[in-house]
């Protein structure tokens, strides 16, 4: 796994915002942030992230936008949603729309670390 590649962390709750930050870049993966959803697309247009942890609930759109409106520019960008408020409906419609992964807070950290992992181990057995 290429531990540069780049993770793009959607996530308005600051304390979480850091949280998720200091595991990402601890675990050395390269890690660009933002609050809030026009903030996310744009960074996602300029610097085209490997994966997306994205926050379900943000200021502007929902996180279904955000994957929705990704996914049309690139299909193969794995998003991993997060969600204080889960229920089976809204994660098989989540999954249904491509996302990679979904999780509902609290989480283990190591579970999404492993998940992160996982997803880029996909992405070099497919260039192979």
């Amino acid at each position: 796994m290429n531990k540069k590649s780049r993770i793009l962390i959607v996530e308005d709750n600051a304390d979480m915002h850091l949280l998720l930050s200091n595991i990402i870049q601890d675990a050395g993966y390269d890690t660009s942030s933002v609050y809030n959803s026009f903030d996310a697309l744009k960074i996602y247009e300029q610097t085209h992230p490997e994966i997306i942890i994205l926050d379900m609930w943000l200021p502007g759109k929902d996180g279904l936008e955000i994957i929705r409106e990704v996914k049309q520019q690139n299909a193969d960008v794995k998003i991993i949603l997060i969600t204080a408020y889960g229920d089976y409906n809204t994660e098989k419609k989540i999954m249904d729309m491509g996302a990679y992964a979904y999780f509902t807070k609290p989480f283990s950290n190591r579970e999404l670390l492993n998940t992160i992992d996982h997803a880029f181990d996909e992405d070099i057995v497919e260039a192979q």
